[in-house]
């Protein structure tokens, strides 16, 4: 569980925007950036803060190219240390599924990100780890920010994953979401033809 590597694995430094590791037995490890895609084959990705379903979101394979492009595998994830980081809350999934739902985004997230920094990608051929975490949980990491006001609706915020590989070494991606506040709107009943008008 990603608790029980947090207890023994301690952040040393930021140089150059890499994140250093420090994992038991004293072994330095550098995170490894992982494509990550909130609501595969959607852009933007909203969430509806008052849904009372799931947030898909996928970690996607990379293919080989060569030895300079080794691509990869989400086979080597350990799928139990998977978090979601929000408003510095970890939030866990509920399920997870290998399977090919998208492409990896190759944008990349500015420091000053839009709602459009993603992609309406199609499966690839190479296979994806997609998991569900529940909406209210994110929701509810998020309130402090969603009551005060600094998040309003149509804001657009970066959720960042974490994790390791089977292996221990660390990994980590971001993708961004649009937060909608409002309802779903419903849309007017067509009038009955057999229900006299009101006066």
């Amino acid at each position: 569980m990603i608790r029980h590597y947090f207890r023994r694995t301690f952040i040393l430094s930021l140089v150059f925007g890499m994140t250093i590791f420090l994992l038991p037995g004293g072994v330095f490890a550098q995170d490894v950036a992982v494509a990550v895609d909130i609501k595969p084959g959607s852009c933007p990705n909203p969430m509806n803060v008052k849904s009372r379903g799931v947030l898909p979101v996928a970690i996607l394979g990379v293919p080989y190219v060569d030895e300079a492009n080794l691509g990869f595998e989400v086979s080597t994830i350990d799928t139990a240390s998977i978090r979601l980081l929000v408003g510095g809350t970890e939030v866990a999934p509920i399920r997870s599924s290998f399977e090919d739902v998208a492409a990896p985004y190759t944008g990349g997230i500015p420091e000053e990100p839009t709602c459009e920094e993603c992609s309406e990608s199609e499966p690839d051929g190479i296979m994806d780890l997609t998991l569900k975490f529940r909406t209210q949980d994110i929701v509810a990491a998020l309130s402090a920010d969603i009551e005060g006001g600094t998040i309003i609706d149509g804001s657009c915020i970066v959720l960042e994953l974490t994790g390791f590989l089977t292996d221990s070494t660390p990994i980590t991606g971001q993708d961004v979401v649009r937060i909608l506040k409002k309802g779903k709107v419903k849309p007017p009943k067509p009038p009955n033809p057999h229900k006299p008008p009101k006066d």
